[in-house]
């Protein structure tokens, strides 16, 4: 890249991650301690801010990406405001494919703000909406380059996207060891991301994670089992994901909502952790606090 690309690469590098690490400030039995790390204190609020650095970085650097292209990404909403914030800081045009429902929509609307250009897929289908042909129809009208931060070459786990998110494990290690992992699973990559490296540092380490708990749930991980049908996304990162975890618990996505400023994924962890720490003592429990309750 040219010496200006890298330099505003490297004003956004000083800008993400070195998030806050902060205790749980609730009661928690049994001499636990959980701890969080404020993902969400990133500048475009969440720890998909490492994620889209890197992913554009590397997509820039080997060619494939040049400023003032349109970039294409899918997302079920905070994937999209850092995809867009970014996109735009670095000079790109960005178009993000949504599910169109109420649920969503403080999430598009933050989208939009970033000037990310939206676009709608049926909500009744959520993710499954982002099927090839919808995605290769995009592709072509927009001119655009599909960022894909779910799915690396020919349907492999994505190591840029991992990668980054390695980084929030070793910021975590540099001050403090982990007993226990807490993890929403959604596509796998934060689970992985982090796992990877804390079962690297400690063999024993038990990686918990979660999922929403609803009607007609499937036995898929992730966002595999979320609208009750019998259908699913096969995220690489899964397939990994289920050999790091030693256990998965199913969580109410409503519950705790109101502690403090964080959101609902953030919340579901902290009482997954709470629950933890009743069958456990003396451990560290770490928690992500993925993003705000602003974002619901």
């Amino acid at each position: 890249m040219e010496k200006k690309r890298v330099r505003l690469y490297k004003e956004l590098e000083i800008k993400i991650g070195r998030t806050p690490l902060v205790r749980y400030s609730g009661e928690v039995p049994n001499k636990n301690v959980i701890l969080i790390k404020r993902e969400c204190d990133n500048p475009y609020g969440s720890h998909y801010d490492r994620v889209y650095l890197e992913l554009f970085r590397h997509f820039e650097s080997e060619g494939k990406l040049i400023p003032g292209m349109n970039v294409l990404e899918t997302t079920s909403g905070t994937a999209g405001v850092s995809f867009a914030g970014i996109g735009k800081f670095l000079g790109f045009n960005c178009y993000v494919m949504i599910p169109d429902d109420s649920y969503k929509k403080k999430r598009i609307e933050v989208i939009e703000f970033q000037g990310g250009n939206v676009i709608l897929t049926p909500g009744e289908e959520d993710v499954f909406g982002f099927t090839k042909d919808r995605i290769f129809e995009n592709i072509r009208e927009y001119n655009a380059f599909f960022l894909n931060h779910s799915f690396g070459k020919r349907g492999t786990n994505n190591e840029v996207t991992l990668s980054a998110l390695e980084t929030i494990a070793r910021e975590v290690s540099e001050v403090t060891e982990v007993d226990v992992y807490v993890c929403g699973i959604g596509n796998g990559s934060s689970v992985v991301g982090l796992g990877r490296f804390f079962r690297i540092r400690n063999p024993n380490i038990n990686i918990v994670g979660y999922k929403p708990q609803k009607v007609g749930k499937s036995d898929f991980l992730g966002l595999m089992n979320q609208d009750g049908l019998d259908r699913k996304i096969s995220f690489p990162h899964l397939v990994e994901a289920n050999s790091l975890m030693s256990k998965v618990v199913l969580i109410d996505d409503w519950d705790g909502i109101g502690y403090e400023d964080l959101g609902r994924s953030a919340v579901a962890g902290i009482n997954v952790g709470l629950k933890i720490a009743e069958e456990i003592s003396n451990k560290n429990i770490l928690v992500l606090g993925y993003d705000k309750i602003q974002r619901y």
